[in-house]
């Protein structure tokens, strides 16, 4: 085990380097830190700007200015922002710590009360309790966050307002204006509503990989072979079924945790909550190099530990595996011999390879957590002893077996491409109405004003029309995660 960690934290470091110095490039590429300076700093001499350009390791020689900013982040030179002159620091670490927060409270409680529905609805497959979570699962993924924070801002704020005198939540911020000093009640009270949109989105998610997870494990022949030696259900779940289920479930953890730390930038930005997805979007829009990269590689290095803690909890999971979208799209559209591929940023091809990109990412991690968990079985290892082909063993044993969450997985990418289109398009980020395209999220952005002066159905349709869409996508992912499962059948 530590020697599996060593060598883990060993490959990390290179990691961390190649993945900074494709970030540094690609912000070099995407945003042009010196026009941006320029641009923020009109009246700035060619002294300025020389400096700016030498503190900030912005040579023309792209790795030569890469190890010039490297050195000057290491040693804690960090440069200021081009607007204000403001220190890097501060700023990011009131960003990490509000995002922390309201990431943290929501991952609990999403993943627990995910947990916990995935569970209920696994020991009785197909009854009234299976339905009922599935459907309330699938209800809450299929709606947009952006959808689900507009909809919590009018009720709980603007017509709670109207119906009762005060709204009940505050809808922007940590605490009021010209708020000094801790006050844990109203940073709860200032908190609520984003925290609810966020777990909203978690528990529905983490209940469907859990149910589908335990499905697979409660089939299982070492689960019967439990129960035949008169070991109590609530012995064989916790010891048996919990234990090896939660493996896929720890992999979306990991990458999920990982992630937070990166902000949420929906809803941070619906709710002008000053978190890390908020700094990023100033900073980006500014195109303030010195903020950016601290940011980015703060982002890199927490994925890159949450997966070495995923990783590491498999062990610990199942004892028989051996330890052995915002800164791509404008580096997309700032190459010109990527055009005849990608097409104009505003363009539906565009948004297709921007997806396309990373879609498969959450997917694979999935897959590698499973067949990390079947591939040391018994009936693995009785096909190896017969000699059976590595080919045979993946396509007949592995796979097949590996089909529940896998199916989930890429029914949540199918669902996220779309909803994610739409939320670019939300913001403006995608195909304008402008350039004769049309979107769901072109038309809910482009009536969100109108539903507080009373005319909601020009939002309230296309929302619908979105979650539909997103709903009968998950319905077809589960009908299908169930035909293709080889040991539904057995009727157990």
């Amino acid at each position: 085990m530590f020697r599996y960690i060593l060598r883990r934290v060993a490959w990390s470091i290179p990691t961390l380097l190649i993945v900074t110095f494709l970030v540094y490039l690609a912000l070099r590429i995407g945003t042009d830190p010196v026009a941006s300076y320029k641009r923020i700093n009109p009246r700035a001499s060619r002294a300025k700007i020389a400096e700016y350009i030498d503190v900030n390791g912005l040579d023309p020689n792209f790795v030569q200015g890469y190890f010039k900013w490297l050195k000057n982040f290491v040693t804690g030179e960090w440069p200021r922002s081009i607007k204000g002159r403001r220190e890097v620091w501060p700023a990011l670490k009131d960003a990490m710590a509000n995002t922390l927060r309201l990431g943290s409270a929501a991952t609990v409680v999403g993943i627990f009360f995910g947990l916990i529905a995935g569970v209920l609805a696994a020991l009785r497959p197909g009854g009234k309790r299976d339905v009922f979570i599935n459907t309330s699962a699938f209800v809450g993924i299929s709606i947009p966050p952006f959808i689900s924070a507009i909809m919590f801002q009018l009720l709980f704020a603007v017509y709670w307002q109207k119906w009762f005198g005060e709204s009940l939540f505050p809808t922007s911020g940590v605490y009021p204006a010209g708020h000094t000093g801790f006050d844990l009640f109203l940073m709860l009270k200032f908190m609520a509503l984003p925290t609810l949109v966020v777990a909203i989105q978690i528990i529905a998610t983490y209940s469907r990989y859990m149910r589908s997870s335990l499905l697979d494990v409660l089939n299982s022949d070492y689960m019967r072979t439990a129960r035949s030696k008169g070991i109590s259900e609530r012995r064989v779940l916790i010891k048996h079924g919990m234990r090896n289920a939660l493996i896929p479930v720890v992999t979306i953890a990991a990458l999920d945790v990982g992630s937070i730390v990166g902000g949420l930038i929906i809803t941070e930005n619906i709710f002008s909550y000053p978190g890390m997805g908020l700094y990023f979007l100033k900073s980006f829009g500014e195109g303030d190099f010195p903020l950016l990269m601290p940011w980015m590689v703060v982002i890199v290095a927490s994925v890159l530990f949450f997966n070495l803690i995923a990783d590491i909890s498999y062990a610990w999971l199942d004892p028989r595996i051996r330890l052995d979208l915002l800164v791509v799209r404008n580096v997309l559209g700032a190459l010109p011999w990527l055009r005849p591929i990608t097409g104009d940023m505003s363009s539906v091809r565009f948004i297709i390879v921007l997806f396309g990109l990373f879609g498969w990412m959450g997917v694979a991690r999935i897959v590698r957590g499973q067949v990390l968990s079947l591939k040391e079985r018994e009936f693995v290892e009785a096909a190896r002893a017969v000699g059976a082909s590595r080919r045979y063993i993946i396509t007949r044993h592995l796979l097949p077996n590996s089909v529940g969450p896998i199916m989930v997985a890429l029914t949540f990418s199918v669902v996220g491409a779309i909803i994610g289109e739409s939320t670019l398009a939300f913001f403006g980020y995608g195909p304008q109405a402008g350039d004769g395209a049309t979107s769901l999220g072109i038309l809910v952005g482009a009536a969100k004003g109108a539903v507080q002066t009373g005319y909601w159905w020009l939002a309230v349709f296309p929302c619908l029309v979105l979650i539909v869409i997103a709903l009968s996508i998950n319905f077809i992912g589960d009908a299908l995660r169930d035909a293709t499962d080889p040991r539904l059948d057995r009727g157990v």
